[in-house]
């Protein structure tokens, strides 16, 4: 009798579980998006000072297959990229006055100023513009504002830990944002805070490793044409674990890779700095055509790793090609000048032509 009991009691549970599944409106989608560039490197003062060129030719990793859920107060959204890669996964109450969303999520700090294509469809950010990523958080959603307690970062880059050291963290991440309508367009400024201590084997050296960042977006359009713009400031980016911009494409050998943003170094030292911003403007001749020319300008300061400051600009023009529904091809070509690094040495640029096929069901 026992047993039935219990075969009854999760025969309805089933069923409950079905029913929940069938009120609720699943809206599955996928986007495929191709690579194929050429792309000519010139290495500056490095050991290949002639350059070479490379062809890419391959499916993007931020190609994906999701669903967006609904079903009463509660919604949420799966999001898995190539490799198989989890890009996003949440679930959302609402409170009407307020939504809570827990799950891995966009950050409250990004801004979507550009539409290059380039890197994966990198959208300037790192060169201009500051993304946070896709991170584990809790978020609460109101009045245009976000406020988000993340995943801590204990980013030290490339360095190697004081011997029998470790990092410690006790506190989340956190990021605010708050954007707006005004006039013919948007604006929007978001911050974030995050600490993790380095923490020596007998405590006596202990040292607290504190990042930020400030980002300021505006959004404006004008009939046919628009115009975007952004820029941020930042201390220790690196240690913040932002994005870490488009130099991983740089060379596939790892030869004259330009400087990311910069962490500490030294663990007494004075804070790494950086800045940067984005101008981008666009028009649509017809229905089925946009073209966009933008550029991105990032500055990188350490003290210890030189005395003069890192810099990059980049340089697009695109054209985004409506074939058909769901279809599109951008065509694209610009311009990376990496400048010099921290000790004056040549960083040379990258010169890259060709186009991003996307196709959306």
């Amino acid at each position: 009798m026992k047993k039935l009991l219990v075969l009854v009691a999760a025969i309805m549970l089933v069923g409950a579980l079905a029913a929940a599944a069938a009120a609720a409106d699943w809206g599955f989608y996928g986007s495929s998006r191709f690579a194929t560039f050429y792309t000519a490197n010139d290495y500056g003062d490095q050991e290949d000072p002639d350059g070479d060129g490379d062809l890419s030719w391959f499916q993007q990793g931020n190609s994906r297959i999701g669903a967006d859920v609904s079903g009463g107060p509660i919604k949420g959204k799966f999001e898995y990229g190539t490799g198989v890669n989890l890009r996003q996964l949440w679930g959302e109450y609402d409170f009407e006055s307020m939504q809570l969303r827990i799950g891995q999520d966009y950050t409250p700090v990004h801004t979507w100023t550009s539409a290059q294509v380039y890197g994966e469809d990198d959208d300037l950010c790192g060169t201009g513009a500051f993304y946070g990523s896709r991170k584990d958080q809790i978020k609460m959603i109101f009045s245009g504002f976000e406020v988000a307690l993340i995943e801590p970062s204990t980013d030290i880059g490339n360095n190697v830990l004081p011997a029998d050291s470790d990092t410690d963290t006790m506190l989340p991440k956190i990021e605010v944002a708050y954007r707006t309508s005004i006039g013919p367009g948007s604006v929007g400024i978001m911050g974030g805070y995050n600490g993790f201590t380095v923490e020596s084997a007998d405590g006596d050296d202990d040292v607290q490793i504190n990042s930020w960042v400030l980002q300021a977006e505006g959004l404006f359009s004008f009939g046919a044409a628009y115009v975007n713009l952004s820029g941020f400031v930042a201390g220790n980016p690196g240690n913040y674990g932002g994005y870490y911009d488009i130099y991983y494409l740089r060379d596939p050998d790892g030869m004259n890779v330009p400087s990311s943003y910069p962490v500490v170094t030294d663990w007494d030292s004075e804070d790494a700095q950086s800045f940067g911003g984005t101008l981008v403007g666009g028009f649509s001749p017809s229905d089925a055509m946009t073209i966009e020319a933008g550029l991105g300008y990032t500055s990188h300061k350490n003290d210890d790793v030189g005395d003069d400051a890192d810099n990059t600009l980049g340089l697009y023009v695109l054209a985004n090609i409506t074939v058909g529904q769901g279809f599109f091809i951008v065509p694209e070509v610009g311009y990376f000048a990496f400048g010099d690094d921290a000790n004056e040495n040549d960083e040379g640029g990258l010169t890259y032509a060709g186009a991003k096929w996307q196709m959306n069901f």
